[in-house]
């Protein structure tokens, strides 16, 4: 017969790597959960939950770190003679040279600003990155470029895969009832375009429901069924 598993936390305790958790037969809920020898750890700082011996581990905020062929929304925070600088929602700035563009015309800063201007949002590819170099970006392919319309917004970047859903399942799910486009991109922002600005403030305040639900996500019925509580409160 198996002794009774150990845990060594209370609920919502802080934990960092190389706090003990817990020890023996329990289920870990969370990837940023690990066992050694017996043990449970945590492999970043977070919050950790527990119930029935499953642990539920809720990590601090993570930085997103690129990979190449990352699509990521960025935002032009500087301009030089032939790249702009790019914020990525990272420690590291990329940089988007003009040769990955659809710009055609002379690289000279009055005509890189006329493209694209301090402010300006896009939607581009990773193309190479290293620690000893920030990354490049590409903005041309399909569905890349600059974003003209719709609202961008940022999440917790350990909430993606729940806003994402099995096979994009959730995503999905709420671009149709909301009758919107949603991109997620892989630094942790955003891209909804709606027909109105009703519809994406619909789809955003769905996202951002995931994003702060409880230890585990929600289901898919209980998005789709908060979407359609939104649209009965504002039709009465």
């Amino acid at each position: 017969m198996s002794e009774k598993p150990e845990i060594y936390v209370q609920q919502q305790d802080i934990v960092v790597p190389g706090d003990l958790i817990a020890e023996g037969d329990v289920e870990l809920m969370s990837v940023f959960l690990y066992k050694h020898q017996g043990k449970v750890y945590a492999s970043v700082p977070g919050i950790v939950e527990h119930r029935n011996y499953k642990l539920y581990f809720t990590p601090f905020e993570l930085a997103y770190i690129p990979k190449q062929n990352d699509i990521v929304i960025g935002m032009v925070v500087d301009i030089g003679t032939t790249y702009w600088s790019i914020d990525i929602n990272s420690p590291y700035k990329a940089q988007l040279p003009a040769s990955e563009t659809i710009f055609k015309q002379t690289s000279t800063f009055d005509n890189l600003i006329k493209y694209l201007d301090v402010g300006d949002f896009i939607v581009a590819r990773v193309i190479s990155f290293d620690r000893n170099r920030d990354p490049v970006l590409s903005a041309k392919g399909k569905e890349l470029g600059k974003i003209v319309e719709g609202k961008i917004i940022e999440v917790k970047l350990t909430r993606i895969p729940w806003i994402m859903g099995k096979k994009k399942t959730m995503i999905e799910a709420i671009a149709k009832e909301t009758g919107t486009r949603i991109l997620v991109a892989n630094n942790a922002r955003i891209w909804v375009k709606g027909d109105s600005r009703e519809d994406e403030d619909l789809a955003i305040l769905a996202i951002k429901k995931i994003e702060s639900w409880g230890l585990s996500p929600p289901t898919i019925t209980q998005i789709i069924d908060f979407i359609k509580e939104q649209k009965e409160g504002k039709n009465k």
